[in-house]
Parts: C-alpha cells; structure tokens; sequence
C-alpha cells in the first residue's frame, strides 16, 4: 500500500493476520549420521512474481529456506498453516522432496533420510547415429509438461533445480546422485538462441533403486513431424506467431513460434491426427480463426492462409510530450512512466525522465496515453492518431485531482477467510490498480482517476464480481461489492470436426448472463469452461454455423468435484 509522506512522523501499521506454526527436525544421510550445512526449503516456488501494467513485477512470497546446524538440526518459525512441499539439498546427495501440514496447536517435526543416490550414464547420438556432442541430459522425478518442451523449456518447478550433464566430443554423459525411485530422463542437443528454433527430445521413464548404476543411451531424433507454413492471402508471412498442435480430447497443446517465413515445425509428435491453429494477434472482425483439422505427421507442408490481406508496413513515427503533475498525484512515489495504448490494448512504456517522454518508431494509428506513478494510473489522456513517419507533439499529460474508494465488502457464508484480488480499472481506460483484499470487509483505496470505474474480482470458490462505481475528484465515495460462495462446475461440449461453434453462452434461472463467449478463436475439441457456480439452475446455449443446442442443469451442493455438465452438439 501506499502512504503520505508529507507530513512527518510517518506512522505505519503492520497488522498480521494470522499465527504462524513451527516446523523442526533433523537431516540424516543413509547411514543414519547428521548432515550438517544441508540446505532445506518449506514451500512452492511456482509463480515467484506477478506482472504488474506497465512492463512491472511485483515480487510474491518465496519458500522459506534455512541450513542445518552441526547435529543436521534445523527449524522454521511462523509458517503459514496448512500443506507445504518440503525440498533439501546436501552436497554428495540426491534431492529430497516430501511434504508437511503445518497446524499453530503445536510444532511440527519432520525428520530427513537422505538416500544413496543412482548414476544413470551412457551416451547420446543424433538422428544419423553419430555421438552427439554438447547434448545435455536431465533427469527430474516426474514427466515433465510436453507444452513448451519443443522450444527448450523445461517446465519443472523446484527451489533447488534438478540434475543434469552435458555430453562430451563423443557423446558421453554421466548424471551423478539422481533421486531413487522413479526417473524421467530427457535429453536433447544444445539449443539455438532463436526464438523459432525447435529442439527433438528424447525420454525415458524408469525406476532404479538407491545405489543403482543404471545405463541410457537415447538417440534424439525428430520423430513424427509436422511442417507448415502461415501466411496472409497475399503472401505476407505470419512471423513470430505462436501455432499449437492439439490431440482432440486433450487439454494441453505442443506450442511453437513460427519463423521470419511464417514457417514452423512440430517434432516428436505421435503417430495421430492433430488439429492445428496459428494463435491470430488481431484480425477483421469476422474472419474466423486460421486452423486445420485432422492433420497426420510426415503427411506434406501444410499451408495455413488467412481470407485477408497483410497489414501494409508503414514508416513509424514519433510520440513525444511532457509531465506536469499539477494535482500532486505522484507525490511520495519512487517514478513515473507513460504507457503508450494502441487500439487493441497491447502497450509500450517509457520512463518520464526530467518531466518528459518520448516514443519512438511508432505504428500509424489511433493511441492513447496513460501516466503511471509507480504501478498506479494517475492521468488517462483522450485518443489521438499517429500517422506514418509524424513526429507527434502530444503537449502536456497534466494531472487532475484524484479521488477515494471506500470499499464495504460484503461476505456470504463460506468467503469469510477468502483473500481475493480486485482489480480497479477506469472505464475510460484499459489499465488499473491491482489490490489485495485480504479478509477485510471495508478497505479504502486511494489516489485514482475520477470517472466511471469498474471492479473486477476473481477468486476460487466465489463468483466473479463486475461492477461499476464512480470516483468523483477530492471526494471520498463509497461502493458495496458481495462475496458469495461458488463452486466450479465444469462444462464440456462435445461436436464434430466439420462443426464449428459461434458463441457460448450461460444464463441463470432469470436469464441473466454468467457467461458469454462470442469470439471468432479456434477452440479446441471438445471445448471445455469451467465457471464458479452458486446453487441455483442454469441453461448452457451453444451456437454453431448450422444452429443451436442447449442443456438446464441445476448446482445442488457447493461441493467441489462434481461430474461435469456435457452437451452433445449435434
């Protein structure tokens, strides 16, 4: 949160929310002796920052980390309660992963038995055969997510890593102090620093007990492959551009970006029909979205046109002003920056330095600024076109006097411990303040633009909430926001390759809207949603290019795991 720092002494408060429990233990190695100096971790290292607008981050929590004294003994105080991963690392050793509940009625202890780690060693060639040098091996405990692997990321989260080796001039490898139980080793040649570049695989999954010394020889070749290319209808490629191929019924999709030609690649595919989809930065309203159905590896260059021309390459131009921050607004903060917003909402930023900005090679079209004191929009300015090669003097970005949110929150049965995030957006604007609720049932939010302004809020386990409010400048207004208990319901609609659906819909026993979905994208088969849910009945309506189908289904119990709801489109 923010604070005035003008007048002095600044007061702050930190309240917690809550108690925290202990956790303690001790390390041991095989033979049962302490470890000292091992290094031990309470907690997920997934999603370690949050983007912030304006190309920001905001840091979130990391797992607790402490070492082991000389006796292996080691303790955390004021952990937050429920179920935690636990990770150690000591050198000479395997990692160790387990997990614990941690509860503030009484410590927790948890005692470590390191293992006797397995060496997996061998030697990796190519698709002709010869040794593969530089090739680098990995082995992790679980399979990896194949989304992203063919661009060489390596999805496994983890506070200390996992093992790996670099193969030599002959390409031989040796993993050294690999975790007993079950392995998934993967191997495949050194990347190229390319954002295109596609990279074969080889995996093998296994079990080997503690001690064992276990032997790999993987030949990473490509595999089933599909090659393709994407290009506009008068020959301009699609470059840069994410194309997924999808196995119908499945929820993950291989994802690749297409090349300066427009051309891509998929490897280590297997032998089926997969749809493919090229992912359409913007479009003409109206011309669908640029797939293939069905389409079987090693089968030809798949071609993949739009019904419409290329966007004309235009000389970019300038956008230049100034900052005057006559209402104050960004007193107190560390900097300002202005986001420079095109038509479809995506954004550039520059830093104000010495009260001015500046935007070079800038596309021709309709823009608007957007001042930013730290991570908070203070000023939204009015629309403006750039054309091509103009050296745009937007003038002075000159702030207004701001206004509070008094927030009274509402909290059904069930979202009393609910911590939710809210958004608030002025209408006029595509960029807003992110705010922490936590369990407050009032919260004041301060310094935002007068206006309309919307509230958006998401949590598991309770209804989205949208809603529109008014800031009115120097005034301190209030808005009411109710939190009530969901659960999510998951909706599947089955239909057939020719089909192609319009727009889904679902409405409530008195017809009003909980979902509505009438964009022109690819959509995968079968398609899948999956909305929070009060008690009460609902319809699901689906439109495709020949009609229409829909199903009444009725939320009796806010208890998670419940079949899903599937309509059959005929």
């Amino acid at each position: 949160e923010t604070c005035d720092i003008q007048q002095k002494p600044v007061r702050i408060e930190l309240t917690l929310a809550s108690g925290g429990g202990a956790l303690f233990g001790q390390v041991r190695d095989p033979q049962g002796q302490p470890v000292a100096n091992a290094s031990i971790a309470v907690g997920s290292s997934a999603r370690l920052q949050d983007n912030g607008i304006g190309n920001t981050t905001k840091e979130r929590w990391a797992p607790a980390r402490t070492r082991s004294d000389a006796a292996g003994n080691y303790r955390f105080d004021g952990l937050a309660t429920g179920k935690h991963p636990v990770e150690v690392w000591a050198a000479g050793h395997p990692f160790w992963h387990g997990d614990v509940e941690i509860q503030t009625s009484a410590p927790t202890r948890l005692d470590i038995r390191l293992q006797q780690g397995v060496t997996v060693q061998g030697v990796v060639t190519g698709e002709d055969g010869a040794p593969l040098a530089g090739a680098i091996v990995r082995a992790y405990p679980i399979a990896l997510a194949e989304s992203y692997l063919m661009m060489g990321q390596h999805d496994y989260e983890s506070v200390f890593g996992s093992v790996g080796a670099v193969a030599d001039a002959e390409g031989r490898y040796r993993l050294l102090q690999v975790a007993a139980g079950e392995l998934h080793l993967y191997a495949n040649a050194r990347q190229e620093r390319r954002l295109d570049a596609v990279v074969p695989w080889a995996h093998e999954a296994m079990t080997a007990a503690a001690g064992a010394v276990v032997t790999w020889n993987p030949q990473v070749v490509p595999g089933p492959t599909i090659r393709g290319v994407a290009r506009h209808r008068d020959g301009v490629p699609l470059s840069r551009h994410f194309v997924s191929a999808k196995l119908p019924g499945q929820e993950r999709a291989h994802v690749v970006y297409t090349d300066p030609q427009g051309r891509f690649r998929f490897v280590c595919l297997q032998r089926q029909a997969y749809d493919i989809s090229v992912q359409l930065w913007s479009q003409p309203e109206g011309s669908g979205p640029l797939e293939a159905r069905a389409v079987w590896p090693d089968s030809g260059e798949l071609e993949l046109v739009t019904t419409y021309d290329g966007p004309k390459q235009q000389k970019g131009g300038n956008v230049r002003g100034v900052v005057v921050d006559a209402a104050g607004r960004a007193t107190g903060k560390a900097s300002m920056s202005v986001l420079l917003v095109n038509a479809d909402r995506s954004w550039r930023t520059e830093s104000v330095v010495d009260g001015k900005f500046r935007f070079t090679e800038v596309d021709p079209g309709a823009k608007h600024l957007v001042l930013l004191a730290a991570d908070e929009p203070i000023h939204f300015g009015e629309t403006f076109e750039v054309g091509p090669a103009e050296d745009k003097d937007v003038g002075a970005l000159t702030t207004q006097v701001g206004g509070s949110l008094t927030l009274r929150i509402v909290r059904e049965a069930g979202t009393e411990a609910m911590a939710p995030t809210l958004y608030v957006t002025a209408a006029a604007g595509s960029h807003g303040r992110k705010v922490e609720l936590g369990t407050a049932t009032e919260l004041t939010v301060d310094n935002l633009c007068a206006g309309a302004t919307r509230l958006s809020l998401w949590h598991a386990g309770m209804t989205e909430v949208s809603q529109q409010a008014v800031v009115v400048a120097g005034v301190a207004t209030t808005a009411t926001i109710t939190l009530r208990a969901a659960v999510q319901r998951e909706l599947v609609v089955e239909y057939g390759p020719e089909q192609r659906i319009t727009r889904v819909r679902l409405a409530d026993a008195a017809g009003q809207l909980q979902w509505d979905d009438n964009t022109q994208r690819s959509r995968e088969r079968p398609h899948r949603l999956s909305p929070q849910l009060t008690l009460g009945t609902y319809t699901l309506i689906v439109e495709t290019a020949s009609g229409r189908a829909e199903t009444t289904f009725t939320v009796s119990t806010l208890e998670p795991g419940q079949p899903p709801v599937v309509l059959q489109v005929k």
